[in-house]
Protein backbone atom coordinates (compact mmCIF):
# COMPACT_ATOMS: atom_id res chain seq x y z
CA UNK A 1 0.00 0.00 0.00
CA UNK A 2 0.97 3.31 -0.84
CA UNK A 3 2.29 5.38 2.12
CA UNK A 4 -0.47 8.31 3.29
CA UNK A 5 1.50 11.54 3.12
CA UNK A 6 0.28 15.05 4.55
CA UNK A 7 2.34 18.70 4.96
CA UNK A 8 1.22 20.98 7.98
CA UNK A 9 2.31 23.95 9.02
CA UNK A 10 4.14 24.86 11.85
CA UNK A 11 1.80 26.82 14.29
CA UNK A 12 2.41 30.14 16.73
CA UNK A 13 -0.91 30.97 17.35
CA UNK A 14 -2.07 29.15 20.14
CA UNK A 15 -5.22 29.43 22.87
CA UNK A 16 -7.51 31.86 21.77
CA UNK A 17 -5.78 33.47 19.09
CA UNK A 18 -6.00 30.28 17.44
CA UNK A 19 -9.80 31.06 16.79
CA UNK A 20 -8.68 33.19 14.15
CA UNK A 21 -7.16 30.26 11.99
CA UNK A 22 -10.25 27.61 12.63
CA UNK A 23 -12.72 30.96 11.14
CA UNK A 24 -9.77 30.81 7.71
CA UNK A 25 -11.20 26.85 8.12
CA UNK A 26 -7.67 25.81 9.32
CA UNK A 27 -7.78 22.34 11.91
CA UNK A 28 -5.82 23.04 14.63
CA UNK A 29 -3.61 20.10 15.86
CA UNK A 30 -0.64 18.88 18.01
CA UNK A 31 2.14 15.93 17.40
CA UNK A 32 3.50 14.25 20.70
CA UNK A 33 5.32 11.22 21.09
CA UNK A 34 7.68 9.55 23.92
CA UNK A 35 10.20 11.57 25.03
CA UNK A 36 9.42 14.74 22.83
CA UNK A 37 7.77 18.07 23.47
CA UNK A 38 4.40 18.52 21.55
CA UNK A 39 4.45 20.20 18.51
CA UNK A 40 1.20 22.76 17.74
CA UNK A 41 0.47 22.10 13.91
CA UNK A 42 -2.24 23.01 12.16
CA UNK A 43 -3.97 21.78 8.59
CA UNK A 44 -6.54 22.69 5.64
CA UNK A 45 -9.53 21.27 6.20
CA UNK A 46 -10.07 20.15 3.26
CA UNK A 47 -6.50 18.15 3.42
CA UNK A 48 -7.32 16.72 6.29
CA UNK A 49 -10.52 15.52 5.68
CA UNK A 50 -8.65 14.04 2.60
CA UNK A 51 -6.31 12.01 4.81
CA UNK A 52 -8.65 10.95 7.38
CA UNK A 53 -10.84 9.27 5.21
CA UNK A 54 -7.90 7.10 3.73
CA UNK A 55 -6.16 6.84 7.51
CA UNK A 56 -8.83 6.65 9.73
CA UNK A 57 -6.71 5.74 12.76
CA UNK A 58 -5.25 2.54 11.65
CA UNK A 59 -2.90 3.63 8.65
CA UNK A 60 0.70 5.41 8.99
CA UNK A 61 0.79 8.85 7.95
CA UNK A 62 4.07 10.54 7.19
CA UNK A 63 3.88 14.11 8.09
CA UNK A 64 6.27 16.58 7.16
CA UNK A 65 6.21 20.06 9.35
CA UNK A 66 7.52 22.88 7.68
CA UNK A 67 9.85 21.58 5.30
CA UNK A 68 11.52 19.08 8.13
CA UNK A 69 12.32 15.18 7.80
CA UNK A 70 8.85 13.17 7.91
CA UNK A 71 7.51 11.61 11.07
CA UNK A 72 5.53 8.47 11.19
CA UNK A 73 2.52 9.43 13.27
CA UNK A 74 -1.11 7.81 13.76
CA UNK A 75 -4.09 9.70 14.36
CA UNK A 76 -5.45 9.58 17.81
CA UNK A 77 -8.12 11.63 19.06
CA UNK A 78 -10.42 14.10 16.27
CA UNK A 79 -12.49 16.37 17.96
CA UNK A 80 -15.46 17.83 16.03
CA UNK A 81 -18.23 20.62 16.09
CA UNK A 82 -20.92 19.43 17.64
CA UNK A 83 -23.18 21.51 14.87
CA UNK A 84 -21.49 21.26 11.62
CA UNK A 85 -19.72 17.74 12.72
CA UNK A 86 -15.96 19.95 10.99
CA UNK A 87 -13.26 18.99 12.51
CA UNK A 88 -11.53 21.27 15.03
CA UNK A 89 -8.63 19.66 16.50
CA UNK A 90 -6.55 16.34 16.06
CA UNK A 91 -3.91 14.54 17.89
CA UNK A 92 -0.67 13.28 15.80
CA UNK A 93 0.46 10.62 18.01
CA UNK A 94 4.44 9.98 16.97
CA UNK A 95 5.28 6.61 16.69
CA UNK A 96 9.09 4.17 16.71
CA UNK A 97 8.87 2.49 13.66
CA UNK A 98 10.81 -0.55 15.47
CA UNK A 99 8.81 -0.52 18.47
CA UNK A 100 5.60 -2.24 19.55
CA UNK A 101 2.14 0.03 20.42
CA UNK A 102 -0.89 -0.75 21.87
CA UNK A 103 -4.06 0.72 19.73
CA UNK A 104 -7.40 -0.63 18.59
CA UNK A 105 -8.63 -2.13 15.28
CA UNK A 106 -12.12 -2.10 13.97
CA UNK A 107 -13.38 -5.16 13.28
CA UNK A 108 -15.45 -5.60 9.54
CA UNK A 109 -18.54 -7.85 9.67
CA UNK A 110 -18.44 -9.93 6.24
CA UNK A 111 -20.44 -13.16 4.75
CA UNK A 112 -23.81 -13.56 4.96
CA UNK A 113 -25.72 -15.67 7.87
CA UNK A 114 -28.19 -18.50 6.79
CA UNK A 115 -29.62 -17.99 10.40
CA UNK A 116 -30.41 -14.66 9.51
CA UNK A 117 -31.38 -14.94 5.88
CA UNK A 118 -33.92 -17.91 6.42
CA UNK A 119 -35.41 -15.47 9.54
CA UNK A 120 -34.34 -18.16 12.27
CA UNK A 121 -32.78 -15.54 14.33
CA UNK A 122 -31.03 -12.41 14.60
CA UNK A 123 -27.76 -10.77 14.22
CA UNK A 124 -26.46 -9.51 17.45
CA UNK A 125 -23.43 -7.77 16.93
CA UNK A 126 -21.52 -6.90 20.27
CA UNK A 127 -18.14 -5.55 19.99
CA UNK A 128 -17.30 -3.09 17.41
CA UNK A 129 -13.50 -3.12 17.64
CA UNK A 130 -10.34 -4.74 19.57
CA UNK A 131 -7.36 -3.85 21.17
CA UNK A 132 -3.96 -5.37 19.80
CA UNK A 133 -0.09 -4.85 20.53
CA UNK A 134 2.27 -4.76 17.55
CA UNK A 135 4.58 -3.08 15.26
CA UNK A 136 3.43 0.17 13.95
CA UNK A 137 3.52 -0.62 10.22
CA UNK A 138 1.66 -4.03 11.25
CA UNK A 139 -1.40 -2.72 11.96
CA UNK A 140 -3.94 -4.11 10.22
CA UNK A 141 -6.85 -1.41 8.56
CA UNK A 142 -9.40 -3.73 10.23
CA UNK A 143 -10.06 -7.65 11.31
CA UNK A 144 -12.68 -9.39 9.15
CA UNK A 145 -15.30 -11.13 10.96
CA UNK A 146 -17.19 -13.93 8.73
CA UNK A 147 -20.73 -14.77 9.97
CA UNK A 148 -21.22 -17.87 7.07
CA UNK A 149 -20.56 -19.93 9.29
CA UNK A 150 -23.43 -18.82 12.28
CA UNK A 151 -26.40 -20.99 10.77
CA UNK A 152 -28.63 -21.45 14.10
CA UNK A 153 -29.87 -20.12 17.35
CA UNK A 154 -26.98 -19.11 20.04
CA UNK A 155 -24.33 -19.85 17.80
CA UNK A 156 -21.46 -16.90 18.68
CA UNK A 157 -18.13 -15.92 17.36
CA UNK A 158 -15.39 -15.05 19.83
CA UNK A 159 -12.63 -12.88 19.95
CA UNK A 160 -10.15 -16.22 19.69
CA UNK A 161 -12.08 -17.14 16.44
CA UNK A 162 -10.85 -14.00 14.63
CA UNK A 163 -8.32 -14.15 11.71
CA UNK A 164 -5.71 -12.32 13.04
CA UNK A 165 -1.82 -12.25 11.36
CA UNK A 166 0.62 -13.92 13.32
CA UNK A 167 2.44 -10.65 13.85
CA UNK A 168 -0.18 -9.48 15.82
CA UNK A 169 -1.10 -10.03 19.34
CA UNK A 170 -4.29 -9.57 20.89
CA UNK A 171 -5.15 -7.40 23.83
CA UNK A 172 -8.46 -7.94 24.31
CA UNK A 173 -9.86 -11.12 26.19
CA UNK A 174 -10.24 -14.01 24.40
CA UNK A 175 -13.65 -15.46 25.70
CA UNK A 176 -15.40 -12.14 24.84
CA UNK A 177 -17.96 -12.71 22.36
CA UNK A 178 -17.73 -10.68 18.73
CA UNK A 179 -21.50 -11.62 17.40
CA UNK A 180 -24.27 -14.40 17.86
CA UNK A 181 -27.77 -15.06 16.45
CA UNK A 182 -30.53 -14.25 19.18
CA UNK A 183 -34.23 -15.83 19.01
CA UNK A 184 -36.16 -12.89 17.15
CA UNK A 185 -38.06 -10.77 19.95
CA UNK A 186 -41.77 -10.77 19.36
CA UNK A 187 -43.44 -7.38 20.44
CA UNK A 188 -47.42 -8.72 22.04
CA UNK A 189 -49.88 -6.95 20.11
CA UNK A 190 -52.43 -4.75 21.80
CA UNK A 191 -55.88 -5.42 22.33
CA UNK A 192 -57.19 -2.42 20.25
CA UNK A 193 -60.69 -1.13 21.67
CA UNK A 194 -63.65 -0.57 19.67
CA UNK A 195 -65.27 2.68 18.94
CA UNK A 196 -68.52 1.14 20.02
CA UNK A 197 -67.18 -0.02 23.06
CA UNK A 198 -65.97 3.40 24.08
CA UNK A 199 -69.57 4.90 23.02
CA UNK A 200 -71.12 2.55 25.39
CA UNK A 201 -69.09 3.31 27.96
CA UNK A 202 -69.84 6.64 27.56
CA UNK A 203 -73.75 5.61 27.38
CA UNK A 204 -73.02 4.00 30.97
CA UNK A 205 -71.65 6.86 32.15
CA UNK A 206 -74.03 9.15 31.38
CA UNK A 207 -77.29 7.11 32.06
CA UNK A 208 -75.34 7.07 35.57
CA UNK A 209 -74.84 10.55 36.08
CA UNK A 210 -78.75 10.73 35.25
CA UNK A 211 -79.79 8.91 37.67
CA UNK A 212 -77.86 10.41 40.17
CA UNK A 213 -79.52 13.60 39.21
CA UNK A 214 -82.81 12.52 39.45
CA UNK A 215 -82.39 10.72 42.94
CA UNK A 216 -81.25 14.74 43.85
CA UNK A 217 -83.93 16.21 42.31
CA UNK A 218 -86.55 13.46 44.18
CA UNK A 219 -84.61 14.76 47.61
CA UNK A 220 -85.45 18.36 47.07
CA UNK A 221 -89.13 17.51 46.28
CA UNK A 222 -89.61 15.57 49.06
CA UNK A 223 -88.13 18.36 51.63
CA UNK A 224 -90.36 20.68 49.83
CA UNK A 225 -93.63 18.82 50.58
CA UNK A 226 -92.61 18.17 54.00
Amino acid sequence: MEKLKLKVEKRELVGKKAKRLRRENWVLGNIYGKGMASIPVAIHDSEFKKIYQQSGETNLIEVEVGGEKARPVLIKDVQLDVVSSQPLHVDFHQVDLKEKITTTVPLEIVGESTAVEQNIGILLNLVNEIEVECLPEDIPNSIRVDISSLTGLNQAIFIKDLPVPPQVDIKTPLEEMVCKIEEPVIKEEVEEVKPAEVEGEAVAEGEEGKEAGETEETAEEEKKEK
